[in-house]
């Protein structure tokens, strides 16, 4: 019986992965939504990404509202650790970064397989166990910090939901919170099979929502060394 990687690797890259291989990075242009709490209005925004899939690298860049309103939003990881960074014109509105930055955006990173597989083949970084018949618990052995997810498949290898733990923001309050994530409309590009449309919600004690919904308007490759690093 195949096992639960192979079985992933299997629906990614239908036709072989001799193309994704030649995928170290995706560079995404995006629109969407996002809610701070399930009782908040959405705000749309419009953004761009940068996913590193030689190792644990990511930058998203999103800009919410327009003119003199608008608010910079970039979010990311590297090998300097986790950030979030909140600009409003030439004022930084918030600045965080620490542990559980850390924690969160790699988590965040970890959980984009359904979005940019070609990490599976290309970050030699990642380690990957089976946790039950269906699920792969998946880290970065080389991070300092803990900071795994929790990926369920189909039967036929789709990933279905990623899963974890991540520090959510409440008040002045950091708590751990459960947290999951969708990929879904799939289209065949580079020879793997990429999610085009990406949904994560908190699962806090009153109540769940869906507090970002996200829709890839185009992608491209990018050379990880010139783009990212």
């Amino acid at each position: 019986m195949p096992s639960l990687v192979e079985r992933l690797k299997t629906y990614l890259f239908p036709d072989g992965d001799a193309a994704a291989r030649a995928v170290t990075g995706i560079r995404t242009i995006q629109s969407g939504d996002v809610r701070a709490s399930a009782s908040a209005a959405w705000k749309s925004f419009h953004a761009e990404e940068i996913v590193d899939a030689t190792e644990s690298m990511f930058s998203w860049d999103a800009t919410l509202g327009s003119g003199i309103a608008a608010v910079h939003v970039t979010d990311g990881y590297d090998r300097d650790g986790g950030r979030l960074v909140v600009r409003k014109g030439p004022l930084t509105v918030a600045h965080l970064a620490g542990p559980h930055m850390d924690q969160s955006e790699l988590q965040r990173y970890l959980s984009y397989i359904p979005y940019c597989p070609s990490m599976i083949l290309n970050n030699p970084f990642l380690d990957f166990a089976a946790v039950g018949l269906d699920t792969l618990r998946i880290r970065d052995r080389r991070a300092a910090i803990d900071a795994g997810i929790a990926l369920q498949l189909g039967d036929d290898g789709r990933p279905l939901a990623t899963r974890a733990v991540r520090p959510m923001t409440i008040g002045r309050r950091i708590v751990p919170t459960e947290w999951s994530a969708i990929g879904s409309d799939p289209q065949l590009w580079h020879g793997m099979r990429m999610c085009r449309h990406l949904e994560a919600a908190w699962h806090p004690p009153d109540g769940e929502f869906v507090y970002v919904r996200i829709d890839v308007l185009s992608q491209s490759m990018l050379r990880v060394a010139a783009d990212v690093r």
